[in-house]
């Protein structure tokens, strides 16, 4: 049977989560972009996959995008196929790493197959705390893969993003750009 990827938005993506998955809901915040894997036709979805922003703040550095759910019917390469998907996707829109994880029971194999490695040990911890009570679920130790898409991330911090530009030319770009430089600075003055 061949498979394709297919565009897919994320409130489908959800829904076919909440009917498949093994031990996730669906993703309530934080996607970004979803695709799927489908027949040739189209017709039939034989798996998904969310990106959003990473779950972990120290992590979410507007440079990194977190692929939070992956679910498929168990056809042949569907997982690899997503996972190469949303790791060409991510590259493709500036990203210049892309991290996902994984229950230790589960081996790994369709992110090796599709060029990820893994790095480590993380999470565990749960996000129950009194001010903000949440259903503890698979909480434990994961399995943390990544994909370096560029080598080198840009020293900046994610706060002064909405104050700075990307421009080409003899504008300041991004990088030497200091707040009082940039248009989106709210000064009324014309330059």
């Amino acid at each position: 049977m061949a498979i394709t990827v297919c565009p897919m938005q994320i409130t489908s993506a959800n829904e076919y989560i909440e009917k498949f998955h093994r031990h996730h809901e669906p993703l309530s915040v934080g996607g970004l972009f979803a695709v799927g894997v489908c027949d040739d036709a189209g017709t039939i979805i034989h798996g998904v996959a969310i990106v959003g922003r990473p779950v972990t703040t120290n992590i979410d550095n507007i440079w990194t995008v977190e692929v939070r759910r992956v679910c498929t019917d168990g056809t042949r390469n569907s997982c690899s196929m997503l996972l190469g998907a949303v790791r060409n996707a991510a590259k493709n829109l500036g990203y210049h790493r892309i991290i996902t994880y994984t229950l230790p029971e589960e081996g790994g194999a369709s992110l090796r197959a599709s060029g990820w490695v893994f790095d480590g040990e993380g999470g565990g911890a749960s996000w129950d705390h009194p001010s903000r009570q949440r259903t503890a679920k698979n909480v434990g130790t994961k399995h943390r893969w990544e994909c370096v898409l560029r080598e080198s991330v840009p020293d900046i911090n994610p706060k002064e993003w909405v104050d700075r530009v990307i421009v080409n030319g003899d504008v300041p770009t991004l990088f030497d750009m200091t707040p009082e430089d940039s248009p989106c600075n709210g000064s009324t003055d014309s330059p």
